[in-house]
């Protein structure tokens, strides 16, 4: 005996559950909360690169309101953030050496004259001239890490060639 059975019964069920469960789930959305965040105050930002037997450079920038709308990647933007005026001092050990200011790139400062000794401490200041802000940072320099090898390797993905570096060190 062949028992025949309607598709449109047999998704009824199914279709009133979906309908129910998408009227629960829509009407769960909270409404947006308006509150006031009062805006953090502008800070300097420094980030910092020791180049090994070249010397340091130093870019110098203002922080921006995460809630507020800021500049973008571009070279216009990064020009609205970077400090241009400003003061960089790395001294260690009674040596004193005041960075230079790039001619190219605003907000960057650099110097090679300092030397550089593992396990020596040095203080770093930076000071905006526009506002009067000034950081300091204390760091010690760690020892240099070699490189036990390195090797490239290419390869094609979806018709994109491609090499990879792979290296292996020991990091103290």
């Amino acid at each position: 005996m062949t028992k025949s059975v309607h598709l449109g019964k047999m998704l009824r069920p199914l279709n009133r559950t979906f309908i129910w469960m998408l009227t629960l789930s829509v009407g769960c959305f909270p409404k947006p909360l308006e509150i006031e965040v009062a805006p953090s105050p502008e800070k300097l930002v420094i980030s910092s690169q020791l180049i090994p037997d070249r010397g340091i450079v130093i870019a110098v920038t203002r922080s921006v309101a995460a809630l507020e709308c800021c500049p973008s990647i571009s070279d216009s933007g990064l020009r609205a953030i970077s400090v241009t005026d400003a003061e960089v001092i790395v001294s260690s050990e009674g040596k004193t050496d005041t960075l230079q200011k790039s001619a190219i790139n605003p907000g960057i400062y650099f110097s090679n004259i300092l030397p550089r000794k593992e396990g020596e401490v040095y203080l770093l200041t930076v000071t905006d001239a526009a506002n009067s802000q000034k950081v300091h940072s204390k760091s010690t320099l760690l020892p240099k890490v070699e490189m036990d090898s390195i090797y490239f390797k290419s390869d094609t993905l979806f018709n994109v060639n491609f090499t990879t570096a792979h290296l292996s060190f020991k990091d103290p």
